[in-house]
């Protein structure tokens, strides 16, 4: 029985809000237009349901419907792929028009001025100086942009140099990457498990309410899609169908993750840790043999950056990491370490939150049958101890059910992997009331991006 598990979950989100608003008071998370967030959540109640809220409603109820016909092998790989990505795009949208029309797609990089990637993108006359004295330049850029290498706002500027330099132009290309990223982890999953429970595990993303929100617009949904690639290279390099090309792959993808965001640090480690259990499942010498070749590749890359383009991905990461703390200490008014304990519970609250009732009580439910099987113990011990890195180790201060965009698919498919067969029914459960909570969050707040 599943209902429990989900009840119990939606229990425990309700208390990690109320040890937050009324016992921890962390004070990290800024106000907006006199309002208090929603702690531990960066959101605020704005309650606002517009008629085409209903498209939504009506999209999940038929997508609901046909979810049994859509992970059984009657449907070809081929046509589900071109369903995944079609509902990546038709899901993140019917819910975004649950506050807005479609033509404010991308003006959430407009309600701050000068604080977001976007207007670093703006700023640039000529890509490669910009690339090349990003270090330099990194105190006089936006908020956000003081804090990353220079990957999101190449991305931006890419997207007004080839197409429209406007916010719509910008939120449908954050779109269609996102769409792009959700079936790189579908194909990800399909290397560790059945057909069926891959497919299972990819609709789970798209009922999890802040990948459906931050995917109209946030940046960290570019860098969702970057990982997903790395994390496909990545499990494909470990396979049996592994060649050493695919461990070449895995190091550049994951360098061009390290050019968008330094999240692909844990990135890195969740790889390097579910690579190191999987070779002492195995005791085979493939496992290793790719991480090396992964990593020689990264050097590699790092090196033709370095000395090519004159970019130095070390030094950009000694200063990002020197402002982060003088913006976060000037937010906070004294130091982040002093914040350590109510930032970290927030850390967790916030992802487990943001990642929703189609996924935790899965995850949590697995948990007992995770130290089993070989597959499903090394991915459920590398995504435990990667997010405990993550969320307790300093690396973040909230704001975590967007940033860790990028490790919901670790918990996805771990959930997944660590059950066994989920009937018919638990899979319309699980993802009908992922779909409920995403309606309900959009609907009544407000989270900037």
């Amino acid at each position: 029985m599943l209902w429990p598990w989900v009840g119990g979950t939606a229990l425990a989100f309700v208390g990690f809000v109320a040890l937050d608003q009324l016992v921890l008071h962390p004070g990290v998370l800024t106000s907006f237009h006199g309002l208090e967030p929603l702690s531990p959540l960066y959101a605020f109640v704005m309650p606002e349901f517009r008629p085409a809220a209903a498209l939504f409603v009506l999209l999940a109820v038929s997508c609901g419907l046909f979810l049994p016909r859509l992970i059984s092998p009657r449907i070809s790989t081929s046509w589900f792929a071109v369903g995944l990505f079609i509902l990546s795009l038709a899901l993140p949208v019917t819910l975004f028009l649950v506050r807005d029309d479609f033509a404010q797609l991308g003006s959430q990089f407009l309600i701050y001025p000068g604080e977001e990637y976007f207007d670093d993108a703006a700023r640039i006359m000529d890509l490669g100086q910009f690339v090349r004295h990003y270090t330099e330049l990194a105190p006089q850029l936006s908020l956000h942009g003081r804090v990353h290498p220079p990957g999101f706002a190449t991305f931006l500027y890419a997207v007004g140099h080839l197409f429209s330099k406007t916010p719509l132009a910008a939120g449908v290309a954050v779109l269609l990457v996102f769409a792009a990223g959700t079936v790189f982890a579908w194909r990800a999953f399909a290397l560790v498990l059945d057909e069926r429970a891959a497919r299972i595990a990819a609709l789970s993303l798209l009922a999890v309410p802040s990948l459906l929100d931050f995917a109209c617009t946030s940046m960290d949904a570019v860098f969702y899609a970057a990982a997903g690639l790395v994390l496909f290279a990545a499990l494909l390099s470990f396979s049996d169908r592994g060649r050493w090309w695919h461990g070449v792959l895995t190091g550049v993808a994951l360098y061009l993750a390290m050019f968008c965001s330094f999240s692909a640090v844990p990135l890195a480690l969740f790889i390097a840790l579910y690579g190191a259990l999987l070779w002492w499942d195995r005791r085979s010498l493939g496992v290793p043999l790719q991480l090396c070749i992964a990593f020689v590749s990264f050097a590699a890359a790092y090196t033709v950056a370095r000395y090519g383009a004159g970019f130095d991905l070390w030094e950009s990461f000694r200063v990002a990491k020197s402002l982060h703390y003088q913006i976060m200490g000037s937010v906070l008014g004294r130091s982040v370490a002093s914040a350590y304990l109510p930032t970290t519970f927030g850390n967790i609250a916030a992802f487990l939150i943001g990642t929703g009732l189609a996924i935790v009580p899965l995850f949590v439910r697995g948990a007992r049958n995770a130290l089993t099987p070989r597959v499903s113990r090394s991915l459920f011990v590398a995504t435990s101890a990667t997010l405990a890195v993550v969320c307790a180790g300093g690396l973040y201060t909230m704001e975590t059910e967007r940033i860790l965009m990028f490790a919901v698919p670790w918990l996805a498919v771990s959930a997944v992997a660590a059950t066994a067969t989920l009937s018919d029914s638990a899979v319309v459960l699980l993802i009908g009331v992922g779909w409920t909570q995403a309606f309900a969050m959009e609907g009544f707040l407000f989270t900037l991006w």
